[in-house]
């Protein structure tokens, strides 16, 4: 679904869609900045455009951003890792691309995966419980795959998703 844009000719608004994705990927013990760097710089070198939707400092102004940004912090605590919240969505053949960057490489455990539905620009400001609508599924890297290949993602499910010699 592509946002609505505003119709110049009338001029009147027309409800823009916000999308939101966030992901949280845990370390594999402790990471340095190199760490860190390491991970980022496989993602621009398979998927130049991915970077571009990554926000580390997600809209403060944003409610669902911001309850994003909570849940992670909560599941988080002291761990080392990265965390990424933004106001897109991804396909299903990018959130697999993410999957095995992610998986493949030894200095990640695990990591968690949330996509929402959209929000019309006359909701935003609207308070949305996402801790009641928000679903947790614990899945192996094996499973996830297979829940993208075959199409039965859903919105609105906070996935877990651990390398298969974890699960």
């Amino acid at each position: 679904m592509s946002p609505k844009r505003i119709d110049m000719t009338h001029k009147k608004q027309v409800p823009i869609s916000y999308l939101h994705f966030g992901s949280l990927v845990f370390a594999q013990g402790r990471w340095d900045e190199k760490d860190r760097q390491g991970v980022m710089e496989k993602i621009r070198i398979h998927h130049r455009d991915l970077p571009n939707l990554y926000r580390t400092n997600f809209p403060t102004s944003c409610d669902l951003c911001t309850q994003i940004h909570d849940i992670f912090q909560e599941i988080y605590v002291n761990n080392d890792g990265l965390m990424y919240i933004g106001h897109t969505n991804l396909e299903l053949d990018e959130i697999m691309l993410l999957t095995e960057i992610f998986m493949e490489d030894r200095r990640v455990k695990k990591f968690y995966f949330f996509q929402g539905g959209p929000v019309k620009r006359t909701e935003v400001g609207k308070k949305h419980n996402l801790r009641e609508r928000l679903t947790p599924k614990k899945c192996s890297k094996s499973e996830f795959i297979e829940i993208l290949k075959n199409k039965k993602f859903e919105e609105e499910i906070l996935y877990e998703v651990t390398k298969d010699y974890y699960f």
